[in-house]
């Protein structure tokens, strides 16, 4: 039941960033354009006051009925590897007929994280198992994945999830449009097999652990990919061409349960080396693999911004507030007050990462948070000035900076209200905090 393409090559879907502010079925605004393909559009939109994806596809260019079929059969699964089918039908939007799916929202996905950097084997480890563990689902369902690629492979908050609105009944036909390296020979003008989408593990998996600037290209073979084992041998025995060779998702578990991961090697970039040289700048972990394999990706913008500005933020005539000393959790006891005439700060509150989101980390992530205090010393706004690559830890910083309390400086006995600049920093020892009074801020309430 995979959305079939059949618009001639010339002929592309004429849908974009034009068509926001279109409502589909009344009900779905299409807030911001997301992206798409000759065939399919993305959009950002809102349920039941949620944010949530959808996506469009023009009715023509499949069977509408299958598809519909599909996207039901698929609504009705529960794996928490899976992303979410939500709603899906057919409608009418500036007069074409499309068909519509609505999926949970995906902070990020692994496409965005590979350009910047290759995974390390813990982190590709902890990537592939939930993979699996989606797959095997899907297999035993009698489905196939039909389109495993890093852009598919996705986080809600702190879960990583598989797309879901290409998956298809086992013996699927898998013509495609395009064909990539991901699609596995017998996918070509044939069905599909749960041996596909093994295929299409074993190149997600090479390009994950590949520096971008090393990885081949697009007709090049990811079986001759420099890999640390055990990833070698299970990338090589994923890619056998012959589907009954090609090993099945069982024995990929069995080897990794096999020998010590080798770290992978590095011929023309010593990454340890540039990390501890420009520790800002390589501040983009593949963050918080949490429970049973769960992720958190990095956000390719936030670290964009952050990387914009790092060291730009204006000098400010300020008070330091020593720095809190727990390092692993929160806590609401009241530090030892600060001495300072103009304002000190009563309660610090530090974010609580788990071990396991901290050990991803390489160096340190830092995260500026300003906030505006009334005068009773509560925090009445808070705002990011650097979020930092990694849009996990930006939350749990702004979460605790919204918990500061301060003592509020006073003119003619009177409390006014005070802005502060909050600095956390996350490191794999342990978290800290400080803060940074803007003087020329402070103003009568």
């Amino acid at each position: 039941m995979l959305m079939q393409a059949g618009m001639s090559t010339g002929k592309a879907l004429d849908i974009g960033a034009q068509w926001e502010g279109q409502l589909v079925e009344g009900r779905f605004r299409l807030q911001q354009y997301l992206g798409g393909t000759p065939e399919t559009a993305v959009f950002l939109t809102q349920l039941d006051a949620t944010k949530v994806t959808i996506k469009l596809v023009l009715a023509e260019s499949l069977q509408p009925d299958a598809q519909l079929a599909g996207w039901r059969r698929v609504a009705n699964l529960s794996h928490p590897n899976l992303i979410r089918i939500l709603e899906c039908g057919r409608s009418w939007v500036t007069g074409k007929e499309v068909l519509y799916v609505v999926t949970e929202y995906a902070d990020e996905n692994l496409g965005q994280i590979l350009p910047v950097r290759a995974l390390s084997p813990t982190e590709a480890e902890a990537m592939l198992r939930p993979t699996i563990d989606a797959l095997s689902y899907l297999h035993r369902q009698g489905l196939v994945h039909g389109h495993l690629r890093p852009s598919n492979v996705m986080a809600v908050y702190d879960q990583l999830k598989l797309s879901s609105d290409s998956i298809q009944a086992a013996g699927a036909s898998g013509d495609r449009s395009e064909v990539t390296i991901y699609d596995a020979p017998e996918a070509i003008g044939a069905r599909l097999f749960p041996a596909a989408d093994v295929w299409a593990l074993g190149v997600t998996l090479a390009e994950a652990l590949t520096p971008h600037s090393s990885q081949p290209k697009k007709d090049e073979a990811a079986a001759y990919w420099d890999l640390p084992q055990p990833f070698a041998d299970i990338v090589t025995h994923c890619l056998e061409r012959d589907p009954a060779v090609r090993w099945k998702l069982v024995d990929i578990t069995k080897r990794l349960e096999e020998p010590v991961i080798e770290k992978i090697p590095s011929p023309t970039v010593d990454f340890a080396k540039a990390e501890e040289e420009e520790e800002e700048k390589s501040e983009r972990p593949w963050t918080a693999f949490l429970g049973l394999g769960a992720i958190v990706l990095l956000v390719l913008a936030g670290a964009i911004y952050g990387l914009l500005h790092r060291g730009s933020i204006a000098s400010v005539e300020d008070s330091r507030v020593p720095s809190a000393g727990a390092p692993e959790s929160r806590s609401d006891a009241t530090p030892a007050p600060v001495t300072n005439s103009a304002g000190l700060v009563r309660n610090q509150v530090l974010p609580n990462p788990s071990q396991s989101a901290k050990n991803t980390i390489h160096g340190r992530i830092k995260i500026r948070v300003k906030v505006a205090v009334d005068p009773s010393g509560q925090v009445s706004n808070a705002q990011f000035i650097q979020p930092g690559p990694s849009k996990y830890f930006a939350r749990l910083a702004m979460q605790a900076a919204e918990q500061w309390k301060f003592s509020a400086p006073t003119m003619g006995g009177q409390p006014l209200a005070s802005e502060w600049n909050l600095l956390f920093e996350f490191s794999k020892a342990g978290t800290t905090a400080e803060g940074h009074k803007i003087e020329r801020s402070a103003s009568r309430h």
